[in-house]
This record gives structure tokens, sequence and C-alpha cells, in this order.
């Protein structure tokens, strides 16, 4: 039976000027790389008051994506936000929160892709840098300004982890990100590294099926990045 994976959609309300309503919405290209790896995709709508159910919806799930999106509150890691501090989406960050205590608690596979990967950093006592440039001037460009279903910087990777078996040492990793981990949780593992010496990937130390990466694998057209949806759907089989 093939597994059931959970994408969380990003919101869009008054946040947005111009903005004609409130909508739940994701990039297609999650849900293609999911069917392409063996699972069925299925949308979760981000509302505060569907906090209360989310163990009725991870009872019907496999597991989740943490997807990519705005910026996470830095009230969540006991800062104040700094003037280069992108859109913030509180009402999306305690959802997500909820939702990833619930699934870390009950050992359910989640695969965080960029936010998400710093998302699941936060809720396991982490903290960010608000704006890579401002606060790192020699860091490599993570913004970048080409095609985004191509690379645009290294990634160095460490021995004994799946990345390792999907792309060697090393990978040519998409970038669109100008928030970064600046301390990592004690809870999680570093296995990847920008060029620069920040963190690209991880994965939990006693739930090794919550992993999370920076970069946006949904987006790329290599076999690598759809490789790694395949190790996410072996994780919900196992």
């Amino acid at each position: 039976m093939k597994p059931i994976v959970g994408i969380i959609c990003s919101y869009s309300g008054s946040l947005f000027k111009g903005n004609d309503g409130n909508f739940n919405y994701n990039d297609e290209d999650y849900i293609i790389k999911v069917k392409q790896a063996g699972a069925i995709p299925f949308l979760i709508p981000v509302r505060p008051s569907f906090e209360e159910d989310i163990p009725n919806i991870m009872n019907r799930l496999d597991g989740i994506i943490l997807s990519g999106g705005v910026d996470v509150h830095p009230s969540f890691y006991n800062e104040e936000p700094k003037i280069k501090l992108g859109y913030v989406d509180q009402i999306r960050d305690k959802f997500e929160i909820s939702l990833a205590k619930h699934c870390i608690n009950k050992k359910i596979p989640i695969l965080g892709i960029c936010r998400g990967m710093q998302l699941l950093n936060v809720v396991e006592g982490g903290s960010l840098y608000q704006d890579i440039n401002s606060e790192l001037p020699d860091s490599v460009q993570h913004t970048q300004k080409t095609y985004d279903r191509v690379g645009n910087h290294y990634i160095k990777i460490e021995e004994n982890n799946f990345l390792r078996d999907i792309y060697g040492d090393k990978g040519f990793v998409n970038s669109f990100h100008h928030q970064a981990i600046k301390k990592i949780s004690p809870n999680f593992q570093a296995i990847a590294w920008s060029t620069d010496g920040l963190v690209e990937a991880m994965i939990h130390k006693e739930n090794s099926n919550i992993i999370a990466i920076q970069w946006h694998p949904e987006l790329l057209e290599e076999v690598q990045s759809l490789n790694i949806f395949k190790y996410f759907t072996t994780l919900m089989s196992s």
C-alpha cells in the first residue's frame, strides 16, 4: 500500500497587500515529486483552528513534508525581529510547531525543506540567522540569481548517512533562502554544509526518520533529488 504524505500549505491572508482573500496553496512540484517517489500527496491547510485536529490528521497520514515559505518569527527562538527579517506568518508558525512536536513525539517521519528545516531546528531548541547577508557578509550566494531548476552552490556531505549514499561526498544544489541555522538544536546532527560553513542538511539524533535539507529538491530535475523523496518514502514504509 502506498504511504500518504501530508504536505504543509503556505497561508496567504492580510499579510500580503493586494490579496483578494485568504487562501492555502503550495507548488505543484512537491506533489509531482511525492507521486514520482511512489507515495500519495495530501495537502494540509494551515488554519489555527486545525491545531486541535492534529492527532486525527496524523492518524490518517504516514509522514509529513514541512515545505518552504516565509520566515519563521524570531520570537519562537527568543529574539526580536531585526531590520532584514522578511515576511513572517505566525498562524503558520504556530500550526507547524504543534504539528512538528506531535510528529517528533510519535516518531512520525518528517522531511523538512528550506523553511521546514529551519522550523524543525527552532522547535528543537535551535536558532536562526535572521538574514545571512547582513550577519554573514562573506557567505556564498544563498539566494540564487539563475534558473530555479539548476544548482547554484556546492555542499560537502558527512559520511554514513542517506545523503552520502545519494550524492557521494559533495553535491551541487539550488538555493533560495536568506535565513539559515545559527545554533543547531542539540537534538539534530548536521550532515551537510555549504562551503561557507552553513548547515545544509541534518538528521534527528533519536528519530532517524526525521530529516531536513536547506535546498529545494522538488524543483531540481536531477535523479538525486528524486532519490531524496524515494528515501523519505522508504522511511514511511519501514
